[in-house]
C-alpha cells in the first residue's frame, strides 16, 4: 500500500510494526525518530498524570491499563518500575511541524498540565481524546478536533 496522500499516524509513537519490536511504546526515543520521518503526519501519545502532578506517557499491557496504572504512584516510581518518559521530555524531540494526539488516559489531566508540558511550543494542530466528550470540554480553543468514546482501529 502506498502512503502517498494518506495521512500517516505514528501510534504510540510507533512509525511501523519493526520498530515496535526495537523501542520503547510512547518513548522520548521512539518519538524523536517518529518526528524527523517526512511521511509521519501525527504522532498519538497515550498520557497519564503520576501522583506528583507529572505528565507521562505510556499505554500498557491489559493488566497495567485496567489495574495497576489506576493505582497513583510517583512518577519516580513509574520511570524506573515502567522506564517511562514525561510528556514535556518527548514533546521537545518532536518538531513543531508535526500534528500532536493525545490520548488522555487520567481524568485529572488539566488544560494547564498540557501548556506546561508544551513548553510554548507550538505545534502544526493538537488533537485530544478521551473515553469521555465532557471530560475534553475543558480543552476547548486549544484544537480544532477532538474524539471521544470510539474504538479506532489502527494499522501500521
Amino acid at each position: 500500500m502506498s502512503i502517498n496522500g494518506k495521512i500517516v499516524l505514528a501510534h504510540k509513537g510507533f512509525f511501523n510494526k519493526e520498530c515496535q519490536k526495537i523501542y520503547r511504546e510512547n518513548s522520548r526515543e521512539v518519538c524523536k525518530i517518529s518526528g524527523s520521518m517526512d511521511y509521519v503526519d501525527i504522532i498519538e501519545l497515550d498520557i497519564r498524570k503520576s501522583k506528583d502532578g507529572i505528565l507521562y506517557c505510556y499505554h500498557g499491557d491489559f493488566f497495567q491499563y485496567y489495574i495497576s496504572l489506576k493505582i497513583p504512584r510517583i512518577f519516580s516510581y513509574l520511570q524506573k518500575k515502567y522506564h517511562v518518559d514525561s510528556l514535556a521530555d518527548i514533546l521537545e524531540v518532536i518538531p513543531e511541524t508535526k500534528i500532536i494526539c493525545f490520548d488522555l488516559k487520567d481524568k485529572g489531566i488539566t488544560k494547564l498540565d498540557i501548556l506546561h508540558s508544551l513548553n510554548g511550543k507550538k505545534f502544526k494542530d493538537l488533537v485530544f481524546g478521551s473515553s469521555s466528550i465532557s471530560f475534553l470540554d475543558q480543552f476547548d480553543g486549544m484544537s480544532k478536533f477532538f474524539w471521544g468514546n470510539i474504538f479506532v482501529n489502527f494499522i501500521i
